[in-house]
């Protein structure tokens, strides 16, 4: 009754003074009867809404907080400058930290902060396919311009001439097939990011809500039967992240094959066109973020917390720190 008076006692002072936002206090009972041994984590969620939801609540809570502070943004930038210019490479660092954010997040809050960071490498891909373009065409000026054979002027001959619109038809054909190159792209890397996101989500509990949902319809069934569920984050990572890293290397593989074609499978093969302002680019953003700001810390250490105590919470195979607040 002591621990009951002075908690409420506690919020009612936190509720009148407002030292903390009103949503923050609304939620200090989920903390502080479990730690004093009040109620079960279970039963105090069920007050609010089912503790599976609570669960997800979490997860959404930590999603906004990382993208105010654009840590989805540092760690995208700082892949995607680590891994090589060329588009296959550019697709892999897209790809990595949205599966590894989205084990975490919500799918679709994941890839919405993402697709801006594919829109500006797109964009900067368009960049350099049209200076690559540019380039050829002036040097193809350049030897238009040499009109003396031998000493003697030549007036552009038909030979010259038909010289001239064969190389024309060239340029367009490879104009129209640079268009049609970046188009596959901008589908490819725009597909890539959703189905990340998708793959991240099946590897944790909490990475999307029907992993959430069906942890709380098993919580009921086996309720119902007077047994302890066997679903908890663990043994759900266990059984999640092989699968989510085979279906990683089979969406990279498949969406190159997708975009090129069989030529993807010639990984030792550099691509014609230089892209190296791609990475230029990427890391002069990267640069523009300066260093971690306290904020981020914060959130990257809330972030890395949260992971290992849903880890550890009920590992299964040892007991888990929910043991000491919920003995049950």
């Amino acid at each position: 009754v002591a621990k009951c008076g002075y908690c409420v006692i506690v919020i009612g002072i936190y509720w009148v003074t407002e030292v903390v936002p009103l949503a923050v206090t609304s939620l200090l009972p989920v903390v502080l009867f479990p730690a004093f041994g009040i109620m079960t984590t279970k039963a105090i969620c069920r007050a609010y809404v089912q503790d599976t939801l609570m669960l997800f609540l979490g997860s959404l809570i930590v999603a906004v907080a990382v993208e105010k502070w654009n840590l989805h943004k540092r760690l995208a930038l700082r892949t995607l400058t680590l891994v090589g210019p060329e588009p296959k490479w550019l697709l892999l660092g897209v790809m990595l930290p949205t599966w590894i954010l989205s084990m975490w997040m919500s799918n679709t809050a994941t890839t919405a902060m993402m697709m801006p960071i594919v829109t500006a490498i797109l964009h900067q891909i368009k960049d350099c396919q049209s200076q690559d373009c540019h380039e050829e065409i002036l040097m193809d000026e350049h030897h238009g311009m040499v009109i003396t054979v031998d000493g003697t002027e030549n007036n552009y001959t038909d030979h010259k001439k038909k010289e001239m619109e064969i190389e024309e038809r060239r340029l367009t054909y490879n104009r129209a097939e640079r268009e049609n190159q970046f188009l596959g792209f901008a589908k490819t890397f725009s597909l890539a990011a959703a189905f990340s996101s998708n793959i991240g989500g099946m590897a944790t509990l909490t990475g999307t809500p029907p992993n959430v949902i069906f942890k709380g319809l098993s919580d009921s069934l086996y309720l119902k039967y007077a047994a302890a569920n066997p679903v908890n984050f663990a043994n759900w990572l266990a059984l999640g992240i092989p699968m989510a890293i085979i279906l990683f290397v089979f969406l990279w593989l498949w969406m190159q094959l997708y975009s090129q074609g069989l030529s993807c499978l010639k990984f030792w093969k550099k691509d014609k066109t230089c892209y190296e302002k791609v990475r230029i680019s990427l890391r002069e953003e990267y640069v523009k973020m300066g260093p971690m700001s306290f904020a981020e810390i914060l959130v990257l250490i809330n972030f890395v917390l949260l992971a290992l105590l849903w880890v550890t919470r009920k590992p299964g195979f040892i007991p888990g720190w929910n043991s000491l607040f919920d003995p049950g």
